[in-house]
């Protein structure tokens, strides 16, 4: 179900003016207040009724009993279910909840990108960059006969295989590699490296 387009322009003032009055240094209780405040507002404009009038009451209590109670029930919410509870008890800690969850997870996903990773080429691909480092304007019948007399790769039942790290390539495939290769290289040449 789209909005009508007013809808969006009201929603987006909304977002904008919330954002803006964001602190850098706002206490867990400000900013609870703040967060509240902005989910009744997003309601009573999604209810398209006024501020400050029974029917904006009427849809700020029934927004509150939800928060109070939210039946999510999926392991993928259950973080922004356990700050929704909080922050309609305890406002404070919802907020300290949340920045501590948001904390916890950079650090364990820093802790992941500091993980060795596996090598992105196997050893025919290195093979044919040796070759085209060489001679970049090598053909892939070139790189071909050249990865037929390297010392580890075999051409086998037109599979290309590499002894040190049992890597394979179809023959088929080596246009596409060759032309892969030199796209990569004329990449790294044009950054200075």
């Amino acid at each position: 179900m789209t909005m009508p387009k007013s809808f969006q322009d009201e929603l987006s003032n909304l977002d904008e003016l919330w954002l803006g009055r964001q602190a850098e240094n706002q206490s867990p209780e400000e900013l609870a207040a703040e967060v509240i405040g902005y989910i009744l507002a997003r309601e009573q404009l999604r209810h398209r009724v006024k501020p400050d009038t029974p029917a904006s009451a009427a849809i700020d209590q029934r927004t509150l009993a939800i928060l109070e109670k939210p039946d999510m029930l999926d392991p993928a919410h259950s973080v922004f279910e356990v700050f929704i509870r909080r922050l309609s008890r305890h406002p404070a800690d919802a907020i300290q909840y949340l920045t501590k969850h948001v904390e916890d997870r950079s650090a364990k996903l820093s802790k992941i990108a500091q993980n060795p990773r596996p090598k992105r080429r196997d050893e025919i691909m290195v093979a044919i960059f040796d070759c085209l480092e060489g001679n970049p304007s090598a053909t892939a019948k070139e790189v071909g006969a050249y990865l037929r007399v390297h010392p580890n790769i075999q051409l086998s039942d037109g599979i290309y295989r590499h002894e040190g790290d049992a890597s394979t390539m179809r023959e088929g495939l080596l246009d596409k590699r060759v032309s892969s290769a030199r796209k990569s290289l004329r990449k790294f040449r044009a950054n200075g490296r």
